[in-house]
């Protein structure tokens, strides 16, 4: 089996910037922000994940009439 590099799971992230605060996946080798650009990023916490998931699973439903 082979083993994954330290460092190379997915997590979610946020960006610590004033005017940014995006949280999404990325791998822990992340260095910059999707949304912005800026290197100051964070694991998110609990809550900011809980919030993530929250979020994307409600894309995923179905629109209903």
């Amino acid at each position: 089996r082979r083993r994954k590099q330290k460092g190379s799971r997915n997590m979610i992230w946020c960006c610590q910037t004033k005017e940014c605060h995006w949280v999404f996946i990325g791998s822990a080798r992340e260095q910059v922000c999707p949304e912005c650009g800026k290197r100051s990023l964070l694991p998110a916490t609990r809550e900011q994940r809980k919030s993530f998931v929250r979020e994307q699973t409600a894309l995923l439903r179905p629109k209903t009439s």
